[in-house]
């Protein structure tokens, strides 16, 4: 596929849709899912992560490198043949939309919880959906600059935040190193199914301007932006409430900030929701986006703006039919985290070793 060059973004660009689309719902539940897998060492967890992410970007990077003109369903039938390349592209499909369904199911609860207790939740996805496929029918170009705009957003995140923790005690992240190495990676895979994200730059590496190794750069840099903004909340959770405290709020942040009130503000957790929507509907558009280039791949079509409304459709219709409890939704959190890792990290692995070995890869391959 030979793509424009006006069609084409700039890595700046990539660099924020790279990062729109890794933080999102997990803002809220992260500091939580690393404190109950290695308590006070959850902090460490997250930058193994963080190394073992990058090791995995050096992994899509080889990969893309190789086909610089095609994204992840265009190059995987030449990999593996048509018909077990079209499987696969099915079975990232489901994966993408399974991970849409579970950002809006936490979304609706979250609201729900927090700010609009009397919407019914079918409401609350059925705005998500309108408003992110309204953004999602266009081209990449278009996303990834509204991505550019809505980033200045973490910025009052992080001020929030800042604010926040002037009651902040480091003692509670001692004794370091006390939970053991088995609970800290076990922290860490946690951390790296929160930050699963970075898919999206298997399907925006050709569309990207520039050389490979100036692209290689940009998501070097996203890593480390995304570990340490996803690492400042955590440690601000953790020195702010104990380890007996943590255990009991499985969203730290929203409570952390319930205590604090500014002049004109006076639920500035209530701010930091209406900011955090901002980030949960720049992921899902993502994962939206994604999946529906993957269908019209499948079906071989040039043109993912079809593909988007049949998608959007499968996704409301299956949020508005299955039973929204709390058991549900903690058993598709653990499918989805399993399935991302075998998506995410084990099926590009083994991409990049049959095209090494078979000597795969587009006539015309970057090589710097």
């Amino acid at each position: 596929m030979n793509i424009p060059e006006n069609k084409k973004i700039t890595n700046r660009q990539l660099f924020f849709l790279i990062v729109q689309t890794q933080v999102g719902v997990g803002v809220l539940s992260l500091p939580y899912s690393l404190h109950k897998a290695a308590k006070q060492d959850g902090w460490i967890s997250l930058l193994f992560a963080g190394v073992i992410i990058q090791l995995v970007f050096f992994l899509f990077w080889f990969l893309a490198k190789r086909f610089p003109q095609e994204h992840l369903f265009e190059y995987l039938p030449k990999i593996l043949g048509k018909y077990l390349g079209k499987i696969f592209i099915g079975g990232y499909y489901i994966y993408f939309i399974s991970v849409g369904i579970l950002v809006l199911m936490i979304f609706s609860r979250m609201v729900d919880i927090w700010i609009l207790p009397l919407t019914p939740k079918w409401v609350l996805m059925f705005i998500m959906i309108m408003v992110c496929l309204y953004l999602v029918v266009d081209q990449l170009k278009v996303i990834a600059r509204l991505y550019v705009f809505v980033s200045l957003l973490l910025l009052v995140l992080v001020v929030l935040l800042i604010y926040a923790s002037q009651d902040s005690q480091w003692l509670y992240l001692f004794p370091m190193g006390e939970s053991g190495l088995p609970k800290i990676i076990q922290g860490s895979f946690k951390a790296m199914t929160s930050m699963l994200g970075f898919l999206i730059i298997l399907i925006a590496f050709p569309f990207t301007k520039g050389s490979a190794s100036k692209k290689l750069l940009t998501i070097s840099l996203d890593n480390m932006f995304v570990v340490t903004f996803y690492l400042f909340t955590v440690i601000v959770s953790f020195t702010f409430f104990s380890t007996t405290e943590m255990a009991l709020v499985p969203e730290p942040l929203l409570y952390l900030l319930k205590a604090f009130e500014l002049p004109i503000i006076t639920r500035i957790d209530m701010l930091f929701l209406s900011i955090w929507v901002v980030s949960v509907a720049t992921t899902f558009s993502s994962y939206l986006y994604m999946s529906s280039v993957g269908m019209a791949n499948m079906f071989n079509s040039n043109n993912h703006r079809p593909f988007v409304f049949i998608t959007s459709l499968i996704i409301f219709g299956t949020t508005f039919f299955i039973k929204r409890d709390e058991g549900f939704l903690e058993g598709l959190n653990k499918v989805v985290s399993q399935s991302g890792i075998v998506f995410g990290l084990v099926i590009p692995t083994v991409l990049l070793l049959l095209a090494v070995v078979f000597k795969r890869k587009s006539i015309g391959s970057e090589q710097k």
